[in-house]
């Protein structure tokens, strides 16, 4: 969380749309997802995460969709936006080797967080 002179700063985020980030991302660590899927959240805290993203060729790094293999797609990674938003709202998970099992652990303590 950024800080200015040492004092953190507000969580950038209400708990409605960590909420709607949890019902678009549900516990999904591997895709990949328009920008507007996420127009509910504030331009300046998604802009860094729309990235391209490239296939590698490997078995888990290459890209698909309903119609096969593609090389590049522009989008937020499921994985990096709930990474954000677990940053944003301090919320402490066990990370994991996998990424399904990282998502659905961030999910669940965010999840945890905001029906607190």
């Amino acid at each position: 969380m950024p800080t200015l002179l040492g004092i953190k700063e507000a969580e950038v985020l209400s708990k409605d749309q960590v909420k709607q980030v949890l019902e678009v991302c549900g516990g999904d660590g591997h895709s990949i997802l328009s920008a507007e899927a996420f127009t509910f959240l504030p331009e300046e805290f998604l802009k860094p995460l729309v990235v391209t993203h490239k296939s590698d060729g490997t078995p888990k790094g290459t890209i698909t969709n309903e119609k096969g293999i593609v090389k590049a797609v522009k989008g937020v990674y499921s994985l990096d936006i709930l990474r954000k938003v677990a940053d944003d709202q301090e919320v402490k998970y066990l990370p994991a080797f996998g990424r399904g099992t990282e998502a659905r652990r961030i999910s669940e303590a965010l999840g945890a967080k905001v029906e607190a």
